[in-house]
Parts: structure tokens; C-alpha cells; sequence
């Protein structure tokens, strides 16, 4: 049985939809019976493909211009669709000429998840420091520093309060803090010379330190909703994935991709919920709730390996920000990865608890990223553009309940908060072993 982003099929075969055939009517085969949250009918699963939890499934032809250190602008495109209790499925495409990598992701026992793959928050934990630690690296090789060893430690907290029966939760985030761990004959001034100019460099940074007014576009049954609130999207329709991917995406040569690009590492022991169990028992009543997720990032030869402890696994996420190599995605892609899979999750949750007859949520989300300045005038800086996500909802519901369904998912998302709220990165650094402090 294998994952298809395009459908939630009966056990799969890999087969290709007929992309002439109504629309209507292939939601109405392929989902009846569906309702998103734990009520799903898991028609196919993580575990069902026999496939790596990522893998690349187009090549490109060249890598995009921003993971370097040139001016440079180009759009990540994510393609997501929900699989099944918290499953999700997702390929994204690095800018319009570069490579498309699938990924997968759940949640852990926390939400009754199957805990398969990362949960949404590690992707991003992963990829802002790789971002930051490969910019780093290509400067100091520009500027002829002798860098023995990159690495970091990093944590990002994010916090839940309000009602889910209300419908009044909020997510809450705090600002990333990362140390930078590096060793090497270089001076102090020079490392951090070096390390703040990556820092202003990196998109995912400016993205969390700039107050980014996201937008959205909701298509109920397939027609776009007209809406006030969250901020509409100006794009024009975007194409469902269910007519993009018309076969499942499979790997193109597994032995060409960089081992272990996600992968459970190990288990953890759980962490105990900061939830007061009386306020979990009345769910009337509003409840604070925090999450911390931590992890560690290596970065050489252009690749980053990063360990992410969330729930009760560890997760191994790899990113290849070499502009000749495409063996795994670059942090950008990562951390796209982790906005869209993180905003499914609200969407799965809510519709979850109030049992709405959601039969099928997809989302198309862009990610705009730009670098202006150059190297050699000592201005390099990225440029935060907000995120436009697309969100395809199927079922029974009204079309004012699927907008309210999308309103309570973007006020809880985690990461769409650490976008809206100006959230710099708290940066240390360590050279050889001492403290240099911010």
C-alpha cells in the first residue's frame, strides 16, 4: 500500500487518477466516509508505503539561488494533504527550478497520534539553526577563517491557552534561542563578525524576526470563500493538489538521496504535560499548555544533520545547502515543511474535537525568500515576505463553519505566531569551548 498526496485511496496501488474525470466526483469516491481528525478512516498511512519518511520525487536543474549568499529570490511551494488522524503528506518544491522532496509527518500520543514521523515543530527547530550554521560556513570559507567544527544546541518554546470548546485558543510562541558552538584558529571578532552577518542573511531568521501578516485562501467544496479575517490572499486560485499529483509520489533512486533525510533515531521518556489534569477534564474552561522542543545541529561539507527531541522520540532531519548538490532538501525547505505540516495539525485538531464532517483538507502554501545585498559590500541581508497558504476543505459542513474551522486553525498555529510576533532569534555563541555570549 503506498501514500499518495493526491488521494485518500482504498489500499493503494500506485495508479495514476484520470485527469479528465470530474472533480466532484473523485472526492466523492475517494473520500466518502472520510472525517479528518481521529474518526478517519485510514485508507493508507505512513507505514503502509514501505517508503523512507523523505525522499526526493523530481529532480531540477539548478538549486535556487538563496541558499547561497548572492542576491537572490525564489518561492517554496508546499503541497500537503492530510492522511488520516494526524498523518500528513507533503512535497515541496525548492523555487521554480529546483528539486521536490516528499515528506511525512504525525503527531505523537500526546494529540493520539501514531508517532511515525516528526512532529510539525521539529522540522522547523531543525531548519532554522542548519540555515544560520550553513551561511555561516560559506562566509567564514569566503573570508578564508579556518573553521574546525559548526555545530549547535537550540530550543524553541511554544505555549496553548484558551478553550478548544470555546474556540478561543491561541498558540503562542517565544523567541528561538540557539548557542552556536564553534571551534577553530580564529579570533572572537572574527566569529562573531562572521556569525552576524549569517544570522541577517538567513531567511528563516528574518521571517521570526519580522511582524509578518500571513495570508490566506479557503475553497469550500471547491469554490473560494470570500472572508475579512485572517488576511486574504491576493493570489490568484491556486490548483489543488488532488489534480497536481495525479500518482503517487514515489522516490527517484533512494540510493541517491543522503541517508537517513528523516528518521526516527531512538525514544525518549515523556515528558510531563504542564496541563493541570483538572483544566484537561474541563474542557469548557480555558487551559495554558507549553511546548518545548530542543534538539542539536551539526553542519560540514554543506550538509546539516540535525536531532530533534519532541514527545517521546528523537528525529534525525537532514538539509544539503550545497549549490552542486541536491541529495536532501535545503533548511528552507525544512522549515517550510514545518509551517504547513503545523497549521494541518490545528486544522485536524479543531475539526477533530467538535466533530465537523470533514471528509478532506489539502493545502497549497508559497513561501517567498529573498536575499539582497552582497558579500563583497558587506550588506548581505534576507528580506521576511509573508506566507500565503491555500486550504482545500471538503464536506458536509457550511461553508461559514470551514471558514470558522480555518479562523481557529490560524489563531492556534505555533509557527504562525512565532511568524506575526517579531520573535528574533536569541543567538549565543561558544568558540572553543568559552562563552562569547549574544
Amino acid at each position: 500500500m503506498q501514500n499518495c498526496i493526491a488521494c485518500h485511496c482504498a489500499p493503494l496501488k500506485a495508479r495514476a487518477l484520470n485527469p479528465q474525470a470530474n472533480s466532484d466526483s473523485l472526492w466523492n469516491v475517494n473520500f466518502r466516509g472520510d472525517v479528518v481528525g481521529d474518526s478517519i478512516e485510514r485508507s493508507d498511512s505512513i507505514d503502509g508505503s514501505g517508503f523512507p519518511l523523505g525522499f526526493k520525487v523530481r529532480d531540477g536543474v539548478a538549486r535556487p539561488g538563496v541558499i547561497g549568499l548572492s542576491a537572490s529570490s525564489d518561492t517554496y511551494r508546499v503541497e500537503l494533504r492530510a492522511m488520516g488522524g494526524h498523518q500528513k503528506e507533503a512535497v515541496v518544491s525548492e523555487g521554480d527550478s529546483g528539486a521536490a522532496y516528499r515528506a511525512v509527518s504525525d503527531e505523537g500520543p500526546g494529540l493520539n497520534g501514531t508517532d511515525l514521523a516528526p512532529n510539525p515543530l521539529s522540522f522547523f527547530t531543525a531548519a532554522l539553526p542548519a540555515d544560520i550554521l550553513s551561511r555561516f560556513l560559506q562566509l567564514a570559507k569566503v573570508r578564508g577563517l579556518a573553521i574546525a567544527s559548526a555545530a549547535s544546541t537550540q530550543v524553541n518554546i511554544y505555549s496553548f491557552q484558551g478553550s478548544f470548546m470555546r474556540g478561543d485558543g491561541r498558540g503562542y510562541a517565544e523567541a528561538p534561542r540557539i548557542t552556536l558552538k564553534l571551534a577553530g584558529n580564529v579570533s572572537a571578532t572574527q566569529v562573531r563578525e562572521v556569525a552576524d552577518t549569517a544570522l541577517r542573511a538567513s531567511p528563516l531568521a528574518a521571517m521570526c524576526g519580522a511582524p509578518l501578516d500571513n495570508t490566506f485562501a479557503l475553497y469550500a467544496n471547491g469554490r473560494r470563500r470570500t472572508f475579512a479575517a485572517p488576511t486574504p490572499s491576493r493570489a490568484p486560485d491556486a490548483t489543488d493538489p488532488l489534480k497536481v499529483w495525479k500518482s503517487v509520489p514515489v522516490p527517484l533512486d533512494v540510493s541517491l538521496d543522503v541517508p537517513g533525510m528523516i528518521a526516527r533515531l531512538g525514544d525518549v521518556a515523556p515528558i510531563a504535560s504542564s496541563v493541570a489534569p483538572a483544566l484537561v477534564a474541563a474542557p469548557m474552561e480555558p487551559m495554558r499548555r507549553e511546548i518545548r522542543v530542543a534538539g542539536s545541529t551539526q553542519a560540514a561539507n554543506g550538509l546539516s544533520t540535525s536531532e530533534i527531541l519532541s514527545g517521546t522520540a528523537r528525529w534525525g532531519i537532514r538539509s544539503d545547502e550545497r549549490s552542486a548538490g541536491d541529495q536532501a532538501p535545503s533548511a528552507l525547505a525544512v522549515g517550510a515543511w514545518g509551517i504547513a505540516f503545523c497549521l494541518t495539525t490545528q486544522f485536524l485538531r479543531y475539526a477533530d474535537f467538535h466533530k465537523m464532517k470533514i471528509r478532506a483538507l489539502r493545502v497549497v502554501q508559497s513561501s517567498p525568500f529573498e536575499i539582497q545585498g552582497s558579500v563583497a559590500a558587506v550588506d548581505l541581508h534576507a528580506i521576511a515576505h509573508p506566507v500565503d497558504t491555500h486550504i482545500f476543505l471538503h464536506g458536509e459542513e457550511s461553508d461559514e463553519l470551514m471558514e470558522k474551522l480555518m479562523v481557529m486553525a490560524q489563531n492556534t498555529c505555533y509557527l504562525h505566531a512565532l511568524l506575526a510576533g517579531a520573535l528574533a532569534p536569541v543567538v549565543d555563541i561558544e568558540l572553543n569551548g568559552s562563552a562569547l555570549g549574544h
